[in-house]
């Protein structure tokens, strides 16, 4: 064995030591550098947001004060891309300080472009609606002041370098105090409201819903009448409709009786019925499948003859007896798959409809998209195999693509609209209405 002595013992630690205090500035300068970067992105994104809602306000004010309604019909009165990093950055900073993730506040800014639109659709503005808009260009302006108090001289100096570090090295503390305060401005007396404004339901009047949702309910229902539920403070998305107006939950339901809620959405205009409680005698006849599948096929005929069914889903007891059958229909007019004709249909083994929903639609013409299937599957990259292209008219009456791919063993789908090409959607859940059709 080798036997060093001590000046030879004291050179190998102090090289030892360089490299180990190299090997760690080198990690602790990487870090830094990283640590840098992400606060000068949050910085960044943090003051995109404030000038979007700058931006915001400039389109309320216009709409305002001159009447000015005829926007383009894909315009974003606010920057959505903006709103993402807000929020990315706004995660981030709860993740590394103490700060909540999500607000009601992230809410009111998604669908606000949407919420706008709607508002200026039919080219006038309703008490209610100009209130609406009054009250969010007051609340932007609230957050638009905390905003310019945080950037300080930044915010009329774009060189102010000694402000603007001050400002990244408590980025953290910034987002999650401003959030903090955007969130409990919001839950205000004076802005709470918007919190919960969708827009005027202008499309359907009271009338026409509760004439519609009682015709759909005769058909289904035979001998009982529908009663309306008067509670607006709770349903103000809907409509309620019930065949009870009070009940005694605690009590058990007659045999021979079924009290049904019909709902009537005021947004998406969708007719739900639901059958909320019923007995079933233990010597009650049960029907076979194929019988069932005729029943469903003869009451979604009297609705819809074109609409056929692409899903059927069946739930059994743990006797392996059928507990009851989900039923999923759709039209399809010119290779256009009509999600405004949509019928979803539940039904127990002994023929109760215990489930109905479908769309008030106004019958309107499928428009076709502005782009073809060959351009939409030209964004897709070649590194994944594209398995299907399914051309769809969603709820809110806009045609979009839905490109199904396969990507490292992976099922994929991509949603694309049919008219700019913007992505909509990319994600795991993919729609199914082809499987039964050729």
């Amino acid at each position: 064995m080798i036997k060093l002595d001590k000046k030879v013992k004291k050179i190998i630690y102090i090289i030892l030591l360089y490299i180990v205090m190299f090997t760690a500035s080198h990690y602790i300068r990487d870090y830094l550098e990283i640590d840098n970067q992400l606060k000068t992105r949050m910085y960044h994104n943090f003051q995109d947001f404030g000038t979007s809602l700058e931006e915001l306000n400039d389109n309320i004010a216009q709409i305002l004060v001159l009447d000015k309604y005829n926007f383009d019909k894909e315009k974003e009165f606010i920057d959505s891309d903006d709103l993402g990093s807000f929020w990315r950055s706004k995660f981030k900073a709860s993740d590394l300080g103490k700060g909540k993730a999500f607000h009601d506040f992230d809410d009111i800014y998604s669908q606000m472009n949407t919420v706008i639109r709607n508002i200026l659709e039919d080219g006038k503005l309703s008490r209610e609606e100009k209130n609406y808009l009054q009250t969010l260009y007051n609340y932007n302006g609230e957050l638009i002041e905390g905003y310019k108090e945080i950037m300080g001289e930044v915010y009329y100096e774009e060189w102010a370098y000694e402000k603007m570090s001050e400002i990244k090295k408590s980025i953290v503390e910034i987002y999650n105090q401003y959030s903090e305060k955007a969130e409990n401005t919001l839950n205000s007396t004076e802005y709470i409201f918007l919190k919960y404004y969708k827009g005027d339901f202008k499309d359907v009047s009271f009338e026409e819903a509760e004439r519609y949702s009682k015709e759909i309910f005769s058909i289904i229902v035979k001998d009982q009448e529908l009663k309306y539920d008067n509670r607006d403070e709770i349903n103000a998305q809907k409509y309620i409709f019930r065949t009870y107006l009070e009940k005694d939950f605690t009590t058990p339901t007659p045999i021979d009786q079924i009290d049904y809620t019909v709902e009537y959405n005021k947004d998406t205009k969708e007719v739900s019925l639901q059958a909320v409680s019923y007995r079933v005698p233990s010597r009650t006849h049960n029907y076979k499948e194929t019988e069932l599948d005729a029943m469903v096929n003869e009451l979604v005929d009297k609705f819809n003859t074109k609409a056929f069914n692409y899903e059927k889903k069946i739930n059994y007891d743990d006797e392996n007896n059928i507990e009851d059958i989900r039923y999923s229909y759709i039209e399809k007019t010119n290779g256009v798959y009509d999600e405004m004709k949509k019928i979803d249909i539940v039904i127990q083994p002994h023929g109760l409809v215990s489930s109905f929903k479908l769309i008030h639609s106004d019958n309107k013409e499928v428009i076709l998209p502005k782009l073809s299937k060959e351009e939409i599957i030209n964004k897709v990259n070649k590194e994944a195999e594209v398995t299907d292209v399914l051309l769809i008219r969603n709820i809110e009456g806009k045609v979009e693509y839905e490109v199904q791919l396969k990507y490292n063993n992976n099922l994929y789908s991509a949603v694309f609209d049919g008219n700019n090409g913007s992505e909509t959607y990319y994600g795991r859940k993919l729609r199914n209405y082809d499987i039964n059709t050729n």
